[in-house]
């Protein structure tokens, strides 16, 4: 996509808290960035992208190998499976049959615990890497947004 398109993306994320404010709230903005986010991660799956999860390894180790690609495929969608499970979790909530609070914090240590449980995955899996730090994955993905781009798609 555009480099325009994911900011523009994220920006009307914004509507259903302001035209939705009395029916969901909170719970219906969540749904949206959420579901926006899952969608990130998902629309790198398609044949011949790069997935987005591939894309910050490779700004973070160089090259990977067939494991790490693998590894890193699979990843990604699992991160655009767990935003899409959210999502709709939070439109449950936004339609009265969950609770806001307790959702939001299960759902934020849900992805604490994902991402800080792949760290230690991922050095069980890809020792060739060496350890897995958090504080490097995180400048990686500053590193891919600053180099190519919210919207870019190539590797």
């Amino acid at each position: 996509m555009r480099g325009w398109v994911w900011p523009a993306l994220w920006g009307l994320a914004f509507l259903p808290e302001l035209a939705l404010a009395r029916w969901g709230g909170p719970a219906a903005v969540a749904a949206c960035f959420n579901l926006l986010a899952g969608l990130r991660f998902a629309v790198t799956l398609r044949p011949g992208a790069v997935p987005l999860i591939t894309r910050f390894a490779r700004i973070e180790h160089g090259r990977l190998t067939a494991t790490g690609e693998r590894y890193t495929r699979a990843l990604t969608l699992g991160w655009t499976l767990l935003l899409s499970g959210f999502a709709l979790l939070s439109m449950a909530s936004a339609a009265g049959l969950l609770a806001w609070r307790s959702l939001a914090m299960l759902e934020t240590a849900l992805l604490l615990l994902s991402f800080l449980g792949e760290h230690v995955l991922r050095g069980r899996i890809l020792p060739e890497l060496g350890p897995a730090r958090p504080w490097r994955t995180i400048m990686a993905v500053r590193g891919a947004f600053r180099t190519h781009g919210a919207g870019s798609h190539a590797a």
